[in-house]
Formats: structure tokens, sequence, C-alpha cells
């Protein structure tokens, strides 16, 4: 899947012309090679790689969330969140690739989020109901419109979204199916993914 760069696109609309170009430079050179195996990121002592890393998701979902107040107080709050909800993982995974309507922000944002994915057939919990890593995995092989392998292709369920999140190392880490998640570890794994389209690389792990 060829999918236009997020950056590129906000700063368009936001910057246009020159400025923008200048301003989509910037952040891609901070946040792209902060977020990809760099060498200069690989080189620096564990804490401070870890760090950068977490640093660079944050400013890649301040950005994609349009820079508002709001969006960074929900940023906040997401990151501080042990069990997310389903309609919290649709807000954030949906909004990371722009599909909802601008100007939606906070409860607005989640419940149209949330509304669009359970109408598509992407989530069965209810918005307030703690999503499992599996249903997580099922909304984001949905929503970035990932290729699976044959038995995902067959079956198209959780169960197996969750393996080629896996097996394309979309997910990492301890995990299990079944377990709920952070809201860190949320942001982790639809950074990861965006990392993926990106790249183009459908059938590989990044």
């Amino acid at each position: 899947m060829n999918r236009e760069n997020v950056f590129s696109k906000y700063l368009t609309r936001r910057h246009g012309g020159t400025e923008g170009r200048r301003s989509e430079i910037l952040l891609q050179t901070l946040c792209l090679r902060l977020r990809a195996n760099d060498v200069s990121v690989r080189n620096l002592p564990p804490r401070l790689r870890a760090f950068a890393r977490n640093l660079a998701v944050i400013l890649f979902f301040l950005f994609t969330l349009s820079l508002s107040a709001q969006s960074a107080a929900e940023l906040d709050a997401l990151l501080e969140t042990n069990v997310v909800s389903a309609g919290m993982a649709a807000r954030f995974v949906l909004g990371s690739l722009q599909l909802l309507p601008e100007g939606l922000s906070g409860e607005a944002a989640e419940r149209a989020a949330y509304d669009m994915a359970q109408a598509r057939g992407w989530v069965k919990a209810a918005a307030g109901d703690s999503i499992t890593l599996k249903e997580t995995a099922f909304l984001v092989m949905k929503a970035f419109e990932l290729r699976g392998g044959i038995m995902y292709s067959i079956a198209k369920n959780p169960r197996y979204a969750y393996r080629e999140l896996v097996y394309r190392k979309i997910i990492q880490g301890k995990s299990d199916p079944a377990m709920k998640i952070s809201g860190r570890r949320l942001l982790h794994i639809i950074d990861r993914a965006h990392l993926f389209a990106n790249a183009g690389l459908q059938g590989e792990g990044v």
C-alpha cells in the first residue's frame, strides 16, 4: 500500500508552499530518523535511545492530531491510561490516519471514531469496554488496510490479526492476545503500523 506521508498531508494543508516544505523536511528529519533504526539513534545509550524514540512517537501524534491544546491533553491522558477502551483505541487509530472529520476532538472525536469502526465491523466491544490486544490488532489491520497471510485472508478475525502483527513486529515485547493494553503500548503499535505502511513493506517486518 502506497500511503502518502501523514506529515506531508498535514503540513501541506496547514502551511502550503515553500514554508510547508521546509517544515516538512525539519519534522521528518527529527521524527522519522528517531522512529527508524537510524545509526545516530542506535549509538545512543539505552536510556537516551528509549527517550528519543518515545519523544518521536509523541511528536508524531501531536502533529497528526492537529497540534491543538485539546489534542495534547488527550495524548497526555492516553499516556496515563493503563487499560484502553475500544472507543479510545478507535479514536487514536483512525485519528492517526486522518479518517475522522476535521475539527473533532475529545469525546466527539472518540464517538465518531468508534461509530465508524463499529459500522465497518472493525470493533465489537462496547465503546467504554476495555479492548484486548487481539481486538486492537484487528482494528489496526483493517484501518491500515494491511494484507495478511493465508489464514488471516481466510478467517479475517482478531486471533489471526494478532498473529500477523506479531510476525510483522508491529506488536513487540511480552504479549498475549487476550491481554488488555495501556495507552503507551497502543501508541507504539500505531507508530509501528505507520512505519510498516509508509515503508511499503507489506511482505516484511520493520
